[in-house]
């Protein structure tokens, strides 16, 4: 009988029993998953990934169909409806190896994309454990998503390559669309995701990442040492990746990319879609962002190591004074300074703390000091500030110029 290295994480921690009874083929070294939940167009990203060049081991794609419980009969027609488009996809044969799980009734208190997303990076880890390959890859995509020809094979190379790598995220972008409005709402959402990434870059935030669930991945075995996915309706991919960028294994991939949708969507109170819905409404929230001057302030906290490390006063700005008084930062102090006996080591223990939920706090917290900036002039600002925009050059870029340089730039670091 077979005993698999990490068993006690799937006794203790599966949601559902195995689900897959027929063996993986010997040496399965990656495994994607896909949640899928009123998705109509799903086969459009499955031929996406079989046309993926191939990497250098077997690959299999899991889709997890799910629903509440108390789902709508509009969602289950929907769902029954993909799945017997699934069948017919199954049954013919492929490059890769494709399966289908089908959860209609998840109790309505769990259900969601977290849940679905264990349900299938378990019965992942499962397959990967058969086939005796404990560090092999578990990626998600999200059922609109189109990863390019190299996606596969370029996120197999990045974690041979890059051998303490734990988790990573593949470079992400949203999709343009036939409508005009639509593009313009994805486009101000998506600079406004970069804008904040390279504004905490330049703060010298370590972990300054766009953690996207259609666009990550993690080593098997580490996905059970930390606990699994979360069971969270929302920001489950932020949660999960925060365990790994916290400590350090999180690099990104930047030589392959997944295209997301630019659909407008209802299904959570946040992120691309709700914002694309939002904009067609006539809501421009999102051309709004918070103001340099919040990220400069953080510059300062991150900055203020050496200072704090030899027991000198410093004088924070006032919103980040006020943050800190709330969060008790003057508690936390001692303990830093007695674990970390070094400069460098107090200095992670300091970026320990501020790490990148506390960042999300505090610029909620900074919203009662600043006014919100107009991100096509802060968007702007930010690029002048780092040298890579001339001012002649910043007074005749369009939205989608400015977002393409956002995307070069963040491509150039990883």
């Amino acid at each position: 009988m077979t005993i698999f290295r990490n068993i006690s994480y799937l006794q203790k921690q599966r949601f559902a029993p195995r689900q897959i009874l027929v063996p993986p083929y010997p040496g399965l070294g990656l495994v994607v998953v896909i949640p899928c939940h009123r998705e109509p167009d799903l086969l459009m990203t499955l031929t996406q990934i079989e046309q993926a060049d191939p990497p250098a081991c077997p690959v299999e794609v899991i889709v997890v169909v799910n629903a509440g419980a108390s789902a709508s009969p509009a969602v289950q027609a929907q769902n029954a409806a993909t799945v017997a488009a699934l069948k017919d996809w199954t049954e013919t044969p492929r490059r890769y190896r494709y399966f289908v799980l089908h959860f209609p009734a998840l109790p309505d208190a769990h259900a969601g994309i977290g849940l679905a997303r264990k349900i299938g990076m378990d019965e992942a880890v499962d397959r990967l454990e058969q086939a005796g390959n404990p560090q092999g890859i578990i990626t998600c995509l999200h059922a609109d998503a189109s990863p390019d020809t190299g996606y596969l094979r370029e996120l197999v190379a990045h974690f041979q390559a890059h051998p303490r790598t734990e988790a990573a995220c593949v470079a992400l972008a949203y999709e343009t669309s036939a409508s005009p409005d639509q593009t313009e709402g994805i486009v101000w959402h998506e600079l406004g995701m970069r804008y904040h990434i390279q504004a905490l870059r330049r703060a010298g935030h370590p972990q300054a990442w766009y953690p996207a669930g259609t666009a990550m991945a993690v080593r098997a075995d580490a996905y059970q040492l930390r606990g699994g996915m979360n069971r969270r309706k929302t920001a489950s991919d932020f949660h999960f990746l925060h365990k790994f960028t916290a400590e350090g294994t999180f690099k990104p991939c930047h030589r392959t990319t997944v295209r997301v949708s630019a659909r407008p969507s209802d299904r959570i109170p946040f992120g691309a879609g709700k914002a694309v819905a939002d904009w067609l409404q006539g809501d421009q929230a999102v051309r709004f962002v918070p103001p340099l001057a919040v990220y400069e302030a953080l510059g300062a906290f991150l900055a203020s190591g050496p200072a704090l490390f030899e027991g000198r006063q410093v004088d924070w700005p006032p919103v980040m004074a006020s943050f800190l008084t709330a969060q008790a930062f003057d508690q936390a102090l001692p303990d830093m300074r007695r674990y970390g006996v070094k400069p460098a080591s107090f200095q992670k223990r300091l970026l320990a703390w501020m790490d990148a939920l506390r960042v999300v706090q505090y610029i909620h917290a900074a919203a009662a000091y600043f006014p919100e900036a107009d991100l096509d002039r802060a968007a702007r600002d930010l690029l002048l500030r780092a040298g890579r925009l001339t001012p002649d050059a910043a007074a005749h870029l369009h939205p989608a110029e400015l977002l393409n340089l956002y995307r070069n730039w963040y491509q150039e670091s990883d």
